[in-house]
Protein backbone atom coordinates (compact mmCIF):
# COMPACT_ATOMS: atom_id res chain seq x y z
CA UNK A 1 0.00 0.00 0.00
CA UNK A 2 2.88 2.50 0.88
CA UNK A 3 4.13 1.37 -2.26
CA UNK A 4 1.31 2.45 -4.30
CA UNK A 5 1.10 5.85 -2.92
CA UNK A 6 4.97 6.16 -3.44
CA UNK A 7 4.56 5.38 -7.25
CA UNK A 8 1.55 8.11 -7.74
CA UNK A 9 3.42 10.83 -5.71
CA UNK A 10 6.25 9.91 -8.04
CA UNK A 11 3.90 10.17 -11.57
CA UNK A 12 2.48 13.09 -10.24
CA UNK A 13 5.43 15.07 -9.71
CA UNK A 14 7.25 13.69 -12.99
CA UNK A 15 3.61 14.87 -14.55
CA UNK A 16 3.74 18.39 -12.74
CA UNK A 17 7.34 19.00 -13.99
CA UNK A 18 6.87 18.90 -17.65
CA UNK A 19 4.91 22.41 -16.78
CA UNK A 20 8.67 23.82 -16.22
CA UNK A 21 9.93 22.67 -19.56
CA UNK A 22 9.97 25.82 -22.45
CA UNK A 23 9.64 22.37 -24.94
CA UNK A 24 5.69 21.94 -23.15
CA UNK A 25 4.94 25.18 -23.65
CA UNK A 26 6.43 26.00 -27.04
CA UNK A 27 5.79 22.95 -29.36
CA UNK A 28 3.83 24.63 -32.03
CA UNK A 29 1.29 21.48 -33.05
CA UNK A 30 0.13 19.52 -29.73
CA UNK A 31 -2.12 17.21 -29.76
CA UNK A 32 -5.51 17.49 -29.81
CA UNK A 33 -7.60 18.24 -26.70
CA UNK A 34 -9.06 15.29 -24.83
CA UNK A 35 -12.94 14.82 -24.91
CA UNK A 36 -13.38 16.19 -21.07
CA UNK A 37 -10.76 18.81 -21.49
CA UNK A 38 -12.45 20.09 -24.67
CA UNK A 39 -15.31 20.43 -23.25
CA UNK A 40 -14.16 22.13 -19.84
CA UNK A 41 -12.07 24.64 -21.64
CA UNK A 42 -15.62 25.47 -23.77
CA UNK A 43 -17.57 25.24 -20.95
CA UNK A 44 -15.01 27.68 -19.21
CA UNK A 45 -15.36 30.57 -22.05
CA UNK A 46 -18.46 30.02 -22.61
CA UNK A 47 -19.38 30.77 -19.79
CA UNK A 48 -17.10 34.01 -19.87
CA UNK A 49 -19.34 35.22 -23.03
CA UNK A 50 -22.47 34.61 -20.75
CA UNK A 51 -21.28 36.14 -18.11
CA UNK A 52 -20.60 39.16 -19.81
CA UNK A 53 -23.89 38.83 -20.76
CA UNK A 54 -25.76 38.52 -17.83
CA UNK A 55 -23.50 41.28 -16.48
CA UNK A 56 -24.24 44.00 -19.42
CA UNK A 57 -27.74 43.17 -19.31
CA UNK A 58 -27.96 43.59 -14.89
CA UNK A 59 -25.78 47.19 -15.75
CA UNK A 60 -28.35 47.93 -18.63
CA UNK A 61 -31.60 47.23 -15.76
CA UNK A 62 -30.26 49.17 -12.96
CA UNK A 63 -29.50 52.73 -14.25
CA UNK A 64 -29.72 54.55 -10.97
CA UNK A 65 -26.27 52.96 -9.95
CA UNK A 66 -22.79 54.46 -10.68
CA UNK A 67 -21.27 51.16 -10.12
CA UNK A 68 -23.18 49.22 -12.52
CA UNK A 69 -23.28 52.04 -14.70
CA UNK A 70 -19.89 52.42 -14.98
CA UNK A 71 -18.14 49.53 -13.21
CA UNK A 72 -20.50 46.63 -15.70
CA UNK A 73 -18.76 47.51 -18.80
CA UNK A 74 -15.21 47.41 -17.36
CA UNK A 75 -15.25 43.81 -15.72
CA UNK A 76 -17.51 42.52 -19.39
CA UNK A 77 -15.78 43.51 -22.00
CA UNK A 78 -12.18 41.27 -20.83
CA UNK A 79 -14.39 38.78 -20.03
CA UNK A 80 -16.25 38.78 -23.17
CA UNK A 81 -12.70 39.27 -25.19
CA UNK A 82 -11.48 36.53 -23.22
CA UNK A 83 -14.32 33.79 -23.80
CA UNK A 84 -13.96 34.81 -27.21
CA UNK A 85 -10.52 34.29 -27.99
CA UNK A 86 -10.53 31.48 -26.05
CA UNK A 87 -13.41 29.39 -27.78
CA UNK A 88 -11.00 30.62 -30.77
CA UNK A 89 -7.77 28.84 -29.23
CA UNK A 90 -9.95 25.79 -28.34
CA UNK A 91 -10.71 25.62 -32.27
CA UNK A 92 -7.10 26.12 -33.20
CA UNK A 93 -6.12 23.37 -30.72
CA UNK A 94 -8.79 21.20 -32.11
CA UNK A 95 -7.54 22.09 -35.97
CA UNK A 96 -3.88 21.71 -35.09
CA UNK A 97 -3.25 24.96 -36.63
CA UNK A 98 1.05 24.80 -36.06
CA UNK A 99 1.39 27.87 -33.70
CA UNK A 100 -1.77 28.92 -32.98
CA UNK A 101 -2.54 25.98 -30.88
CA UNK A 102 0.78 26.33 -28.93
CA UNK A 103 -0.06 26.45 -25.51
CA UNK A 104 1.58 29.21 -24.89
CA UNK A 105 -1.26 30.94 -26.28
CA UNK A 106 -3.19 29.62 -23.36
CA UNK A 107 -1.00 30.82 -20.77
CA UNK A 108 -0.63 34.32 -22.25
CA UNK A 109 -4.21 34.37 -22.30
CA UNK A 110 -4.78 33.68 -18.93
CA UNK A 111 -2.42 36.12 -17.96
CA UNK A 112 -3.81 38.99 -19.91
CA UNK A 113 -7.35 38.34 -18.61
CA UNK A 114 -5.67 39.06 -15.34
CA UNK A 115 -3.67 41.47 -15.76
CA UNK A 116 -6.81 43.47 -17.31
CA UNK A 117 -9.46 41.95 -14.71
CA UNK A 118 -6.98 43.54 -12.10
CA UNK A 119 -6.95 47.08 -13.63
CA UNK A 120 -10.82 47.13 -14.35
CA UNK A 121 -10.99 46.14 -10.52
CA UNK A 122 -8.78 48.69 -9.24
CA UNK A 123 -10.24 51.08 -11.55
CA UNK A 124 -13.60 50.68 -10.20
CA UNK A 125 -12.70 50.41 -6.52
CA UNK A 126 -10.92 54.19 -6.87
CA UNK A 127 -12.69 56.01 -8.80
CA UNK A 128 -16.46 55.14 -8.90
CA UNK A 129 -16.12 56.56 -5.40
CA UNK A 130 -14.18 59.59 -6.21
CA UNK A 131 -17.30 60.21 -9.12
CA UNK A 132 -19.80 59.36 -6.90
CA UNK A 133 -18.99 62.13 -4.33
CA UNK A 134 -18.30 64.52 -6.92
CA UNK A 135 -22.31 63.99 -8.40
CA UNK A 136 -23.37 63.89 -4.55
CA UNK A 137 -21.63 67.25 -4.13
CA UNK A 138 -22.53 68.47 -7.51
CA UNK A 139 -26.81 67.90 -6.81
CA UNK A 140 -25.99 68.99 -2.94
CA UNK A 141 -24.78 72.42 -4.89
CA UNK A 142 -27.59 72.44 -7.72
CA UNK A 143 -30.65 71.93 -4.97
CA UNK A 144 -29.84 75.83 -4.34
CA UNK A 145 -29.05 76.68 -7.44
CA UNK A 146 -33.04 78.04 -9.48
CA UNK A 147 -33.93 75.94 -12.15
CA UNK A 148 -33.98 77.08 -15.70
Amino acid sequence: MASDNAVFVFHMIAWLQQFLLPGYWFWFTPKVLSRPMFIALAAVFGAFIAASIVIRAAAARKRGSLYWKEGAPRVASPLLWTGLLGLLYVWFRQEQIYFFSARFWLAALAAVFAVWMGLAVRRIAKDIPKRAAEFAEKARIEKYLPKK
